[in-house]
């Protein structure tokens, strides 16, 4: 599993937990893209809201508008991401 979440990041699953990853940009010896992890997370529930708070850190509101306005964008953009893949009615 391989789940676009939007600018360069990613979820994958291993057996226990899901892992939201951002791609480097750069590729090892083989070809393969190179990832960081960025967090760990048990449930769905707990993606999307890692995801809000790793868009949310990335703001460059000066005022509480423009911080408003960022976090309506981004709780869409999440709402979007998981409608997409059926997680959200």
């Amino acid at each position: 599993m391989n789940v676009s979440l939007g600018k360069k990041l990613y979820l994958t699953r291993d057996t226990y937990q899901y892992i939201i990853r951002k791609d480097t940009g750069n590729v090892d010896k083989e070809g393969k893209t190179i990832y960081n992890n960025l967090s760990y997370h048990g449930s769905l529930d707990r993606v999307a809201e890692a995801l809000y708070r790793l868009k949310i850190n990335e703001s460059t509101a000066q005022t509480i508008k423009e911080l408003r306005d960022d976090h309506n964008k981004i709780i869409a953009e999440i709402r979007e991401v998981f409608s997409l893949e059926g997680l959200l009615k």
